[in-house]
């Protein structure tokens, strides 16, 4: 779920997280779902080490150019189990730097300089192949954090 300003904090339709887990309707059910919007997101300061944007030459510097500039890096906050954060995707250009702002909650922080189109976030299994790469960062509501990341090796 999405909002054009803050974050879905919650989402239930009885004892259903539906934030979590899928909701099933029935033909003529009516059924109530419960939001909370909040507005008190955590502001992040991105850094990704070692981005380069390869059409320019090492001593070129960037000029106005039509063309729109592909990202150097995608980066995927993947939230932790038991974690109220939400999986977001962000792209960093190649100056290496960006802010963000996200919902609190803790996350694993991966950059990828491709994007991966089949990240299995939601398979706590599948995920520990990440274990030991990216970062971890915990989120709370109001804070300013620093995020220094090195591009995650791609597994084939």
């Amino acid at each position: 779920m999405n909002t054009s300003h803050g974050y879905v904090a919650s989402a239930t339709s009885g004892s259903v997280d539906l934030l979590r887990e899928p909701l099933a309707i029935s033909t003529g059910s009516h059924t109530q779902i419960d939001v909370t919007v909040r507005d008190d997101l955590a502001k992040v300061e991105v850094t990704v080490a070692g981005l380069h944007n390869s059409s320019l030459g090492s001593s070129e510097t960037p000029s106005f150019s039509p063309v729109a500039v592909s990202p150097s890096a995608h980066i995927y906050w993947v939230p932790l189990p038991d974690s109220p954060g939400q999986f977001q995707e962000s792209e960093i250009s190649s100056e290496g730097q960006f802010s963000t702002e996200i919902a609190p909650g803790t996350y694993r922080v991966l950059a990828f300089e491709r994007r991966q189109n089949s990240l299995p976030y939601r398979d706590v299994e599948a995920m520990r192949a990440y274990e030991t790469q990216g970062q971890v960062v915990h989120l709370t509501a109001g804070q300013t954090q620093h995020v220094e990341l090195q591009l995650t090796q791609e597994s084939n």
